[in-house]
């Protein structure tokens, strides 16, 4: 009966070891799980934020991309106004074929000015001439 008795001590230690691993391995399972899920919860929050900090930088960057556009646009603006009144500028400049046309019109005039001058100086003093000789009696 001793034989039986330490047999069945036996069984019932190792059934008690299994017990007592069991309920270990489900304790430290359930541990690591608990783990695991405050490092999922953590990993989480630490994304979230780093969501939101690009969510925040995209937004300086946009804000700041919007400014820079707005001044180059209305830098170009200015150069497309000043382009086009250099253009009219251009445009209502005379040639030099106007130039020249009107410069030698005016030239000409002078010089036609000049000659029909010397032909009423002649022509004066050509009157006087006679009007001497009729005063004089002959």
């Amino acid at each position: 009966m001793e034989g039986w008795v330490i047999s069945l001590l036996g069984l019932l230690f190792s059934i008690a070891v299994a017990i007592v691993t069991y309920v270990a391995t489900i304790v430290t399972v359930k541990n690591k799980t608990e783990q695991n899920n405050k490092d999922i919860d953590d990993l989480k929050k630490l994304h979230i934020k780093n969501i939101d900090e690009v969510r925040e930088t995209s937004r300086r960057h946009n804000t700041s991309d919007e400014a820079l556009h707005s001044k180059f646009f209305e830098k170009l603006d200015i150069m497309n106004e000043t382009i086009t009144e250099h253009k009219t500028k251009l445009a209502n400049a005379p040639t030099m074929e106007q130039v020249r046309v009107e410069f030698v019109s005016k030239e000409m005039f002078k010089q036609m000015e000049k000659h029909i001058d010397e032909k009423f100086d002649k022509l004066e003093s050509g009157i006087e001439k006679i009007l001497n000789k009729l005063d004089n009696g002959g």
